[in-house]
């Protein structure tokens, strides 16, 4: 089975000069100037442009501290989501949108099958997760990074933080009363930067009751009666 890892795709051609070459350590940063490049003028036209560009100068950075450089290895062991969200300090879902964005649409970015060196084509169909990260769609396939076994179903973990967690399983159970995967988001994350969340001892009860007083009943807006 290989071993996904994230890579800044070209690194050694854009990123390294005859100077970087011979540091050991990498104290600064070879970044072109090219303002009027695609993948540029692509990502600034996004309405979340400065941060899925600032987010890619901060992979920059951490890829220059990484060996080999450019590949997010540390001490031979890859770094997920969580372990770039650490370094980075960006939050989990703004790291997901940066790896995302980047993987897919710019191209900067590559998965690699670490022990080989390819690129793993199927990007789109195994994405890199742990159980600090947040999987792209509900349901999803993701990879376990301790073990590097394939999970599936409704047990794996969506959001972790503090002493809570919610599994995919019960954000379908969420879904399917009624609120969408944008409106679960968000409330999860109003929960996790709630000062008192200590207090609370189920995740998915508190997210279906926050729901509930933020966005209304949709079980008991399906049951009106018709006029």
């Amino acid at each position: 089975m290989p071993t996904p890892c994230y890579r800044i795709k070209n690194w050694n051609e854009i990123y390294e000069n005859n100077r970087t070459r011979e540091l050991k350590n990498m104290l600064w940063l070879a970044l072109p100037v090219k303002l009027n490049g695609y993948g540029f003028t692509l990502t600034m036209e996004e309405k979340e442009g400065l941060l899925l560009f600032g987010g890619f100068i901060v992979l920059l950075e951490i890829g220059a501290q990484c060996t080999p450089r450019g590949t997010f290895v540390k001490e031979n062991i890859p770094l997920q989501p969580a372990g770039l969200v650490r370094l980075s300090r960006m939050k989990v879902r703004d790291c997901e949108k940066v790896l995302e964005y980047h993987l897919k649409i710019t191209k900067w970015l590559e998965l690699i099958d670490l022990e080989t060196g390819d690129v793993i084509q199927d990007e789109g169909a195994v994405r890199v997760r742990d159980t600090c990260g947040i999987p792209a769609a509900l349901g999803r396939k993701v990879v376990h990074n301790k073990h590097n076994i394939t999970l599936q179903g409704d047990d794996v973990i969506y959001k972790k933080f503090s002493h809570l967690e919610i599994s995919i399983g019960e954000c379908k159970k969420l879904n399917e009363i009624g609120f969408s995967k944008k409106q679960i988001d968000e409330i999860l994350e109003d929960i996790e930067n709630y000062k008192k969340n200590k207090n609370y001892t189920s995740l998915y009860l508190t997210a279906r009751n926050w729901l509930k007083r933020k966005h209304g009943d949709p079980e008991e807006e399906n049951n009106l009666p018709a006029l």
